[in-house]
């Protein structure tokens, strides 16, 4: 059975916050809790003020499909999973 996030956090977290170094320190420490990176990050402005947003998923619940291509993908993500033969 998949292991559940630590500390009774959701499976799902919209992380969002000002455009700034503690945003990015959120956002890394989800990814060094297990959490992975889900769709592209979100940004939007006003005059003063520039608000971001990121997903992340366990990775958990996350199967990995074949696409039509044969490249294995995580859901959300636009790039196909690589290994060190491909790079």
């Amino acid at each position: 059975m998949p292991q559940p996030p630590p500390d009774g956090l959701p499976v799902y977290r919209l992380l969002t916050g000002c455009d700034d170094d503690a945003f990015c320190r959120r956002v890394s420490e989800a990814l060094q809790l297990g959490y992975q990176l889900y769709g592209s990050p979100a940004v939007a402005s006003d005059r003063d003020r520039v608000t971001v947003a990121q997903a992340v998923l366990w990775p958990a619940r996350l199967p990995p499909s074949t696409d039509e291509t044969g490249s294995r993908r995580w859901p959300g993500s636009r790039f196909p999973e690589t290994d060190d033969r491909e790079r």
